[in-house]
């Protein structure tokens, strides 16, 4: 079975714009994952541990949804300015 390469897609300024993000790229059939940006500036372990929902998220797709991904990132900015 091929092994598929996750690829990081797009940053974003918070959780819940990842989370936007995320169901516009479900709501055209691309799978996505959202995860915290890991870089000192976006990850951080309160007491209960987790990560701060106004830093950044990082969102990526496997590698043969990364063109189409792009494309359709690309439209859904423009259409939100």
């Amino acid at each position: 079975m091929d092994e598929l390469k996750l690829i990081h897609i797009h940053t974003t300024t918070d959780k819940m714009s990842a989370e936007v993000v995320k169901g516009f790229l479900k709501s055209n059939n691309i799978k996505s994952l959202i995860k915290a940006n890991p870089g000192p500036e976006g990850a951080f372990l309160g007491r209960c541990g987790g990560s701060a929902p106004m830093n950044p998220w990082m969102v990526y797709v496997t590698e043969d949804k990364a063109e189409e991904t792009r494309s359709l990132l690309n439209d859904f900015e423009k259409e939100e300015k």
